[in-house]
């Protein structure tokens, strides 16, 4: 099954937990949190609110006295100590890890000795613990999530007066996509981004059924859009692929002013620089010149740089981006030891169990220099004794 966060209004801990339990329906597995984290004079309450006449799940967790405020050393206690499948607990770590070095590059310290305080306290513990519990409840294979949006302005915190986003939800969104809104208020905390960025992968979920869907709400009603996040529990469609289909961007250019030396090294470049694919083909353009047209292929994350890199070399004075979805298949490396080196042999699995395997050209190509046999016949090599060791197992 996979696991799609879509956050309509944002992200926060808070509505990361209620959109999951909404969905589940298990709301006594997440009132007993506190309990398994020891945690005391800690309550879970569970409501139903609207947003913008939306229904949705609110989630408060009651402290009782003041706030705790720990280091990373002692929430990593708690939740080695916590009644808790060992996966939740170590999801959970990452999470807090994760928000350590953050705060630690906000505020030019070392991850184990910041003072955690909003995300540190009991209730964000709830929050992540809680979240990473359902989601073992659920039994996710994969998490996605879309754009996070992202207002300016300026927000009280522990540390005082901070501006939105927080410094350190810039510093743990990375490469994930953000939209800037007009609209005030934070709309993305640190917890949220924190559990986001960490167990999930920023794209479109997969082709397939929705069995379930989950609203979780948070605190402020927003007057732009619905303060909520909506989560969908989708089964992807049995199409033998790796990961259904997935989120790319195709960037197109014309170039007429360049070689095809100039193309190729453009091209070497690219990929080096982590295109998922880069091609070209003759062109004809206007008034008759003769050109190319590059293709690259790119995560959504490498966007700008491979567009920065396009432009410097392969001389286009411009690039076209479109979103397109792909289909991989499954696939693995094999090693296969012969006379002559050793050669990785990738193993493609299609969707009736078929495995077709292919020789790694660098590794081919490699001995083929060096023993001044044909290439194709170094492949042929590989193909053999990768066929006896199959046969033989």
């Amino acid at each position: 099954m996979h696991l799609h966060f879509d956050p309509v209004g944002g992200v926060a801990g808070d509505m990361i937990l209620a959109s999951l339990v909404d969905l589940s329906e298990a709301d006594d597995l997440l009132k007993s949190v506190p309990e398994r984290l020891k945690l005391s004079g800690v309550t879970v309450d569970i409501e139903r609110t609207t947003r913008h006449e939306l229904a949705a799940a609110l989630v408060k967790v009651n402290v009782q006295g003041g706030r705790e405020h720990r280091h990373l050393s002692h929430i990593r206690s708690v939740l080695e100590h916590a009644d808790v499948p060992e996966e939740v607990s170590q999801q959970a770590l990452q999470v807090f890890e994760r928000l350590a070095v953050a705060e630690a590059s906000v505020h030019d310290s070392d991850p184990e000795r910041i003072h955690f305080h909003e995300v540190g306290a009991d209730d964000a513990l709830v929050d992540i613990a809680g979240a990473c519990l359902l989601l073992h409840e659920i039994g996710v294979d994969t998490i996605s999530g879309g754009v996070l949006p992202v207002s300016r302005g300026l927000t009280q915190a522990a540390h005082g007066c901070i501006p939105l986003p927080a410094p350190a939800v810039l510093e743990l969104v990375g490469d994930w996509p953000l939209e800037w809104i007009e609209g005030s208020g934070e709309r993305v905390t640190p917890t949220g981004a924190a559990v986001l960025t960490t167990l999930a992968r920023y794209g479109l979920p997969p082709t397939g059924v929705v069995r379930a869907t989950g609203k979780g709400a948070g605190g402020a009603d927003f007057k732009d859009r619905p303060n909520i996040v909506r989560t969908l529990l989708i089964e992807p469609e049995d199409t033998g692929l790796s990961s259904g289909l997935e989120e790319i961007v195709e960037l197109v250019a014309a170039v007429d002013d360049a070689t095809g030396e100039e193309m190729g090294h453009a091209a070497q470049i690219l990929l080096g620089a982590g295109a998922l694919d880069v091609y070209y083909a003759p062109l004809v353009m206007k008034k008759g010149r003769p050109g190319w047209e590059i293709t690259i292929l790119a995560s959504p994350s490498d966007v700008n740089k491979l567009t920065q890199i396009a432009l410097r070399h392969s001389g286009s004075a411009g690039i076209r981006h479109r979103s397109i979805r792909r289909c991989v298949l499954p696939r693995r490396f094999v090693t296969v030891h012969t006379e002559h080196g050793d050669i990785r042999i990738k193993e493609f699995t299609e969707a009736d169990g078929f495995v077709r395997p292919v020789p790694e050209y660098e590794d081919c190509r490699e001995i083929a220099e060096k023993t001044k046999l044909p290439l194709r016949h170094v492949q042929q090599i590989a193909l053999e004794e990768y066929r006896r060791i199959k046969d033989r197992a």
